[in-house]
């Protein structure tokens, strides 16, 4: 978390985490939010704590954030970004640089056998990804598996539900399924701030897709497997999020 005061999505999370605990015939008492780390508890009687990253490495959101601003700068009506579908590079990614943070925190009786709780993107109410879906869940596993790292538990909230992964280490690959036509990729699309007509349209696809490339961005993918190949984005499917939802302007950022 990094902060003293928790985010939204990370309160959503260490909530959802709380009750799952619970769920599990846990005596659970004074939980709070702090940092280093992030959660803190007692689980009957012992000190529990508990860091908290989102899936999506921040460096990547960064990009995503700095082009739509661009593009809101530039009063551009169309934009998209691609975005690679790759959760078991995410997880590894997440965990692993958490890991290497984590070993600078204080010795406290709470990072003892520390737990870490990755949250998933929260993109947006129109975020097309199912972050609980079988394949996006397996992909999740998978890169926990592949990661080094000391933490005792790894829990991966997918906004509906909490998984507990397993700490077994697989020799197993994730499977990508057909490659042939790229990658798996969705889209954002980023539409003019304040054109309701505009985004009307777009809904109703009477807006022409075919952009100019300085109005494109390509989140380049991590997997080795992906490099090479041109992302395989969704057709004909608009139940994308529209970037114009969250934003609005790049001053709400």
């Amino acid at each position: 978390m990094g902060r003293l005061i928790a985010t939204e999505e990370e309160q959503k999370a260490g909530e959802a985490l709380f009750n799952y605990l619970r769920a599990c015939g846990n005596n659970l008492s004074e939980t709070e939010y702090d940092d280093r780390p992030d959660l803190r508890c007692f689980i009957d009687g012992r000190p529990m704590g508990c860091e908290i990253v989102g899936l999506i490495p921040a460096d990547m959101q960064q990009a995503i954030r700095v082009f739509a601003r661009t593009m809101f700068r530039r009063k551009v009506d169309v934009a998209k970004i691609t975005i690679p579908i790759e959760p078991h590079m995410w997880m590894r990614t997440a965990i692993e640089r958490k890991w290497a943070k984590v070993q600078k925190y204080p010795k406290t009786p709470y990072t003892e056998n520390l737990s870490l709780l990755v949250h998933h993107p929260m993109l947006g109410y129109k975020d097309p990804v199912e972050y609980d879906r079988n394949e996006f869940v397996t992909g999740v596993q998978y890169g926990q598996a592949i990661s080094n790292h000391g933490f005792a538990n790894v829990f991966y909230w997918s906004g509906r539900k909490i998984y507990h992964l397993n700490h077994a280490k697989t020799t197993q690959k994730v499977k990508h399924g057909d490659l042939s036509k790229g990658y798996p990729a969705y889209i954002q699309w980023i539409l003019s701030a304040g054109n309701e007509g505009l985004r009307e349209n777009f809904e109703d696809r009477s807006v022409p897709l075919a952009l100019p490339r300085d109005q494109v961005k390509h989140i380049k993918p991590m997997d080795p497997d992906y490099q090479g190949l041109k992302p395989h984005e969704p057709e004909g499917d608009f139940r994308m999020r529209l970037v114009f939802d969250e934003l609005g302007s790049p001053s709400n950022q």
